[in-house]
């Protein structure tokens, strides 16, 4: 078990520790605050203090740049005193300013070629000494102006030095003389006064250019080498060298944290640099530090001694409601205890009133246990009963008191043997179900139990003991195994019955379909279950069938018929959607029940088939005739364009039937009909209506004469073949011929009738011609 130290000390013990910690804490936050206010009114102070020192420095070099830039300036200026092409006389001149050298290491005259022609410190042959090379003397023509150059070392002394430029021009303007002016760095006179410069007993001022060379530092032997040439890098130096002006902290090379401060120079863009340890520039404030908190540890200890003090006394009573808490005598009648008016007799109070409610409630959960259906038992790691309810007394009440005793020892060797193999599962951390013929008693087969074993895992997650539970399953087995066996019976007669059956529930999904859908779909009912319908019909069917779904949820019966293609076989169904209503009457489910009507239907549709066509000649009937005609005359009348009735029939026909008999007859009707259908186009209809009567019905023609053609055409036509070639038999025809666009009034009963009549016409005239009408005069024509 872990190590809490709270549970080792006292509550007045702990309480006199709080105590103490919370003025310590208190303590220490006032004085850090106020220490942390101080710190950075003085770091601020520091700063500000440093940043002005250096901005007087940097004016200062400022100004001593300016004052010998004007020295060179008037120096130059002297120089038209000296005739040009003469340099000789510019050694003489130059010497006479012997007060330079309190100002410039040497100042000299090179000419445009980079040679010295005059030198303070001492004439040189001419030649000796050219500059050309110098940085300084390129700079200076390029920009055309005196500058001030980067630091260098002089090649001929070694020394860290500066130059100054100014340039003499011709009057033509160009360039006569460039006139330098070196600067030692190391020349007290120069940076005199900044070698005494501190910023307490170790800060120090330091400068750099905007190349990162160093210009001046208290290492003289660092000057003009880089700032990071001894390796690693100053991020606050690089900040100064990126641009930065200012204040600011952070570490030296070294590790050494620090104030800076830097301020850049406009002559010659050097930067100032100052540097102060913080060691050095707080220590006061951490001298104060120091002994404000060890006065707060000396208050916080004061404190808690005080405290501890008080709260013995103030914890008197409580220690002895602890007591009589350890020692509570769960027989005494709590109502006859007397309780203090403080805080303390109400927690006593409380306390009794929650043991009173934590017996009565573990009465009344044992009364729940010991009454529900199941067997419910607790067994520690050893398999010793260390809870029992009253079912499991009950069942063995010949066994005496049964806590402490082992599981194998209550109920024989042969069901332990059964039951430790869970058991041990349970101990292992696994909650364990299992199902089981028999009874908690040997012998007992006509029971079936369901039981469950969860471990009892304790707060430090070890198992402690197991729960058992054991409930009589008989009645649900048997009702389960009479379901399995009515779902089997129906399962059979649903798969043998020849029609798909299934079930989709509210969200269309398949909850059972019959071996049908093997036959039909090619997959098996199992593959379906639970997948969409629409996945199983397909997207078109689902939609041409969602109003009729929709339907059927909202509790309607409906019923429709359909066209399949399954399994590359046409099918004609009809479907019954019969709605589940459960006992909320609300809709659960659909019942589908998809009857095969394909072969009803194509007898229907042959029946269709005949009831319009003429057995003999297969051609359209009557019945079909009155169905068309109607049409084509609205189309006509829609359209103006003109059609043409042609009513036939053939001529002595009875008498061909008398003398060569009807079956000689039959064959002249169809060769008759063939001959019709051969002639007209594919557009035109050819009607038998009974007998030896044929209409002929042709739309959209371009006028009457195209009537007239046909009909002569069919008139030839029959005429020149025999229709026996055996017999020789020769047959005519007569025709009666309606064309034009019929009136708005007319009907094709009326229309039949004036071909009709114009048939009877052709036949008055002879036989073997046609007779034509035209609707729109209805005169003859001369045929």
């Amino acid at each position: 078990m872990p190590f809490h130290l709270n549970s080792r000390l006292s509550l007045k013990v702990r309480l006199s520790w709080g105590v103490a910690a919370v003025v310590l804490l208190a303590t220490f936050a006032i004085a850090t605050i106020a220490l942390h206010h101080v710190r950075q009114q003085l770091e601020k102070s520091i700063t500000e203090d440093l940043f002005q020192r250096l901005s007087a420095i940097s004016d200062a070099i400022d100004l001593k740049f300016q004052s010998r830039r004007t020295l060179l300036k008037t120096l130059s200026d002297g120089f038209e005193s000296v005739p040009p092409g003469v340099p000789t006389q510019l050694q003489p001149y130059i010497e006479k300013f012997q007060s330079l050298r309190d100002l410039f290491d040497n100042v000299s005259v090179i000419d445009p070629d980079g040679n010295v022609v005059a030198n303070l410190g001492g004439a040189l042959p001419f030649g000796a000494v050219n500059v050309a090379d110098r940085e300084y003397f390129t700079e200076s023509l390029k920009l055309s102006k005196g500058i001030i150059s980067q630091p260098y070392k002089n090649r001929y002394t070694g020394l860290p030095q500066v130059t100054m430029t100014e340039l003499v021009w011709n009057p033509d303007g160009s360039l006569r003389y460039l006139l330098y002016g070196a600067i030692n760095l190391k020349d007290q006179r120069f940076l005199d006064g900044l070698q005494g410069v501190k910023f307490g007993n170790t800060g120090y001022l330091f400068i750099l250019n905007s190349r990162g060379i160093i210009v001046d530092l208290p290492d003289k032997s660092r000057i003009l080498q880089h700032v990071d040439a001894q390796g690693g890098t100053n991020m606050v130096t690089e900040r100064a060298i990126a641009g930065f002006e200012g204040t600011t902290t952070g570490p030296t090379r070294a590790g050494v944290l620090g104030l800076y401060a830097f301020k850049r120079t406009h002559e010659t863009d050097w930067i100032l640099g100052a540097f102060f340890p913080e060691a050095e520039a707080f220590a006061s404030v951490n001298a104060i530090e120091k002994n404000a908190w060890g006065g707060a540890l000396l208050l916080s200890v004061a404190g808690g001694l005080l405290a501890a003090a008080v709260i013995r006394q103030q914890l008197k009573p409580l220690g002895v409601l602890h007591d009589r808490m350890r020692n509570i005598d769960t027989t005494q009648d709590l109502q006859t205890l007397v309780y203090r008016p403080d805080e303390i007799g109400s927690l006593a109070k409380t306390f009794d009133e929650l043991m009173r409610k934590q017996k009565a409630t573990e009465q009344q959960i044992r009364t729940i246990i010991d009454n529900i259906p199941a067997l419910v038992s607790h067994v520690d790691t050893e398999f010793r009963y260390t809870f029992i309810n009253a079912r499991v007394r009950d069942l063995y009440p010949d066994s005496g008191d049964l806590l402490g005793r082992s599981v194998q020892s209550v109920r024989g060797g042969e069901l332990f043997a059964q039951v430790a193999p869970h058991l041990q599962k349970a101990l292992e951390g696994e909650s364990v179900v299992v199902e089981r013929l028999g009874s908690t008693k040997v012998g007992d087969v006509h029971h079936t139990y369901q039981a469950h074993y969860i471990p009892d895992i304790g707060p430090d997650g070890q198992v402690k003991g197991v729960f058992a539970m054991s409930f009589d399953t008989t009645a649900l087995t048997t009702a389960l195994h009479k379901q399995e066996t009515s779902q089997h019976f129906l399962r059979t007669i649903t798969d043998n019955i020849p029609a798909l059956i299934s079930y989709f529930d509210r969200n269309n999904r398949i909850a059972f379909a019959n071996a049908t859908v093997g036959a039909w779909l090619g997959v098996e009912p199992e593959e379906i279950i639970g997948t969409h319908l629409e996945s199983v019909i397909g997207a078109d069917r689902y939609l041409y069938r969602a109003s009729m779904i929709e339907s059927a949820m909202a509790g309607h019966r409906v019923e429709f018929e359909s066209e399949l293609h399954l399994q590359g076989e046409q099918r004609f169904t009809r479907t019954i959607y019969v709605p589940d209503i459960g006992p909320d009457q609300q809709v659960c489910g659909v019942f589908s029940l998809t009857l095969d009507v394909t072969e009803s239907k194509t007898i229907e549709k042959r029946l269709e088939q005949l009831a319009r066509q003429d057995g003999l000649t297969r051609l359209p009937n009557r019945t079909a005739l009155e169905e068309t005609l109607p049409m084509a005359i609205a189309r006509s009348q829609r359209t103006s364009v003109a059609l043409a009735i042609m009513f036939l029939d053939i001529d002595c026909f009875k008498q061909i039937n008398d003398e060569y008999g009807h079956g000689v007859g039959d064959g002249v009707l169809i060769e008759f009909a063939n001959r019709l259908k051969n002639t007209v186009r594919v557009t035109d209809c050819v009607y038998r209506l009974g007998g030896d009567e044929f209409v002929i019905v042709m739309e959209h023609l371009a006028d009457d004469d195209a009537a007239t053609g046909v009909a002569e055409k069919i008139v030839d036509l029959i005429r020149s073949t025999p229709f026996d070639e055996t017999l020789k038999l020769k047959v005519t025809t007569s025709i009666g011929v309606l064309s034009g666009v019929p009136q708005e009034n007319a009907d094709a009963k009326t229309l039949l009738e004036k071909a009709d009549a114009a048939l009877y016409v052709a036949k008055a005239g002879g036989r073997d011609r046609f007779h034509l009408v035209v609707i729109h005069s209805e005169s003859d024509k001369p045929t």
